[in-house]
């Protein structure tokens, strides 16, 4: 079945695996959008996320990836408060070990604070995502620490709820990953 799946998509295969954030896409289908308007017909979108996924529990999901062959995987994990970033990233290190092979880039989506109070630890599991990027060939990292809004009025109209974002923080993180998978498009 799968081939009939892959011979219907329109573009390039980019499957958005890991927590969207939402029960209803989060900012994957928004994801899909942007990719269309800016570059039609060059990317379909499949989405594979599942609210709340975290490394341990993406690790049983893997082989139906590799199935998909993508072009891009765009992976956003949940991080639980409580994991520290370093045990975050060697999980993560393995994870991408597995992955590897199943596309020809993966873009790791940082995380996206939703208080001023909550940007150090964001910061330190974005920096940890930043240098598995460096570290890992054909991973790129999608940055949003940097650019998110730096004041609690700002941060609260992308946030729903405690690390869920709104309507607006799905469609900001959605235009940072399609920024760099049309930045990175080999």
């Amino acid at each position: 079945m799968w081939w009939w799946v892959a011979t219907t998509w329109a573009g390039s295969p980019v499957v958005a695996l890991g927590d969207a954030g939402a029960a209803t896409g989060g900012w994957v289908p928004v994801l899909a959008d942007c990719l269309e308007e800016r570059a039609p017909g060059r990317f379909s979108v499949v989405d594979r996320a599942a609210v709340g996924e975290t490394v341990g529990s993406l690790q049983k999901r893997i082989a139906g990836v590799r199935e998909l062959g993508a072009d891009a995987i765009v992976l956003s994990l949940r991080v639980d408060e409580g994991t520290p970033p370093a045990a975050f990233r060697k999980d993560l290190a393995r994870v991408l070990r597995d992955l590897r092979g199943s596309a020809g880039r993966i873009v790791l989506v940082g995380v996206a604070p939703p208080t001023v109070a909550a940007e150090p630890l964001a910061a330190e599991w974005d920096a940890q995502l930043a240098a598995l990027a460096r570290s890992e060939p054909d991973v790129v990292h999608a940055d949003l620490v940097s650019d998110w809004p730096k004041d609690d009025a700002g941060r609260a109209a992308l946030s729903a709820a405690r690390w869920t974002h709104s309507e607006q923080g799905h469609a900001r993180v959605a235009a940072a990953v399609c920024d760099v998978l049309l930045r990175e498009k080999r």
